[in-house]
């Protein structure tokens, strides 16, 4: 089995900490989610429950229902091209009709995944504990259970064009009103691609598409910030809590302090059991990073390179076993940095003297393989050094830039993928044409000779009328001769005589 990507909610209560890893096994994408306290384990169980429930109640739409294996959850990887990601593209595109059609789309299937019963909606005890609001909503559609996790990241369209619900994390008993649900769907995508939908929409305009008020809007921010992460996280100040791995302040702070966290983790069992950190100053020369561990661990380690983004460069990355004349497992230029692989938040430049990059979050990884079993203690060396740490508003135009890249790659993807289509088609076409001509070329030569056999046969008829003719004169002739008229009656008496014998 081979981690692809991990990422820990240790921020959360403990009753609700998880670690979601997508790994590989014998060429298959899964993804596993795995209680990380013991107390963790009844979440992992709700979860599997609350798939099993709904993927049975809901009407329209697939629900993806995990494996469950101790306290783990085992799904398959599903390919298919997310709500948020169709939204984007479209943001992308500047294609604003397209985009409410798209997202007015999403609040039909989602009113829909349950018989809708429009009523008056009050909220009950258990809706107060969890949402901290007392909430009286006229014609109302609820749901019941209600997952409210309904982001547009976890709605896809997977290959054959079904609606797959991935994930079923925060499902609740009571009855909670639809338009909470997509409120919060709305709210997530404007986080996390406000720069670029503002260019078509203010966040009012989308609360406005999907009929959700300014009085609503207040009331759902409240329930959403102050409340639910209250839940979840058992904290009031929803920026302590926010896994984005960078805020405004914390950029401004980091850079005056001019420090950057930069780990090493030891994965046992594909999980990453052990961590050390150490500190870099940003802005300074090339340093060098010594991690000492004595664990035995899995085939690499991964190395996190800043606990903000930066920009990064790394001279060599090596590992050197304590007691062994054993030569050390390097990567560098020499080599071109071989067994050294990035996760998705790691963008590697061009450079030809060393490995430079830019992390966009704390969930920038490097991963390093290891080509040989480690018995004892050793040690991880690491040359680099942060060049700068990046502003907020740096990131998010990369990022903006590397998604619009993205969209364009699949737009042209899409574009070659016709073309070669009807290039096909095409050739196809002229072998068809081909075909024809030559099948004409044969019945034309076919043609040409039946012509000449007609012509030939006009000649043998014409031959043959002529010596019917010339016969018929020679026979008039001969009836009209002086010599027939006399040998008549003997002509006569002969056949009277033939037919008397």
């Amino acid at each position: 089995m081979k981690i692809l990507y991990s990422k820990y909610t240790r921020e959360r209560l403990a009753q609700f900490q998880l670690e979601t890893s997508i790994y590989e096994v014998d060429g298959r994408k899964m993804v596993r989610k795995r209680a990380l306290t013991p107390s963790a384990r009844e979440h992992v169980e709700n979860i599997h429950r609350n798939s099993v429930q709904l993927g049975q109640q809901y009407s329209n739409v697939s629900v993806l229902v995990p494996e469950i294996r101790g306290n783990e959850l085992h799904y398959p990887f599903i390919e298919g091209e997310s709500w948020d990601h169709k939204l984007h593209r479209l943001i992308v595109l500047k294609d604003k009709e397209r985009f409410i059609a798209e997202l007015r789309d999403f609040v039909r299937v989602l009113n829909g995944l349950q018989t809708p019963v429009i009523e008056k909606f009050i909220s009950d005890e258990g809706f107060h504990e969890v949402f901290g609001v007392q909430l009286t909503i006229e014609d109302s559609n609820c749901l019941m259970p209600a997952n409210i996790d309904l982001i547009f990241d976890n709605v896809i369209s997977d290959g054959e064009g079904n609606i797959v619900i991935l994930d079923c994390e925060w499902v609740f008993p009571f009855k909670i009103p639809s338009l909470y649900i997509i409120w919060r769907s709305v709210y997530a995508f404007w986080v996390k691609h406000q720069y670029e939908v503002r260019a078509l929409f203010e966040f009012e305009e989308l609360c406005d598409v999907v009929g959700i008020t300014q009085d609503k809007h207040n009331i759902f921010l409240e329930m959403e910030e102050t409340h639910f992460q209250k839940y979840v996280h058992g904290i009031k100040d929803y920026t302590a809590y926010e896994k984005k791995g960078y805020t405004t302040e914390q950029l401004v702070q980091t850079t005056l302090d001019n420090q950057v966290a930069v780990g090493v983790y030891l994965p046992v069992d594909r999980v990453y059991t052990y961590v050390k950190e150490l500190s870099i100053n940003a802005g300074e020369q090339y340093q060098n990073l010594v991690y000492s561990f004595e664990e035995k661990f899995d085939d690499h380690i991964r190395i996190d390179p800043a606990n903000f983004p930066a920009l990064i460069e790394v001279k060599a990355v090596q590992l050197q076993e304590a007691q062994s004349t054993v030569p050390a497992e390097v990567a560098n230029t020499d080599n071109h940095f071989e067994g050294i692989t990035f996760s998705d938040d790691l963008i590697r430049l061009e450079s030809a003297d060393s490995l430079k990059m830019i992390a966009l979050s704390d969930n920038s990884h490097l991963f390093f393989k290891i080509n040989r079993q480690i018995t004892g203690d050793f040690h991880v060396k690491i040359s680099m050094r942060v060049i700068k740490v990046l502003p907020a508003a740096v990131v998010d135009y990369i990022i903006s830039s590397k998604q619009e890249s993205t969209v364009l790659e699949q737009e042209k993807q899409t574009v070659e993928d016709t073309n070669h289509q009807l290039q096909i088609e095409l050739d196809e076409m002229a072998g068809n044409v081909a075909g024809l001509e030559k099948s004409t070329a044969e019945l034309m030569v076919k043609l040409d000779s039946v012509e000449r056999e007609k012509e030939e046969l006009e000649r043998t008829i014409e031959e043959l009328e002529s010596r019917n003719r010339e016969l018929l004169m020679n026979v008039q002739l001969m009836e009209n001769s002086h010599s027939w008229k006399l040998t008549a009656p003997l002509r006569a008496a002969q056949r009277t005589w033939k037919k008397n014998r």
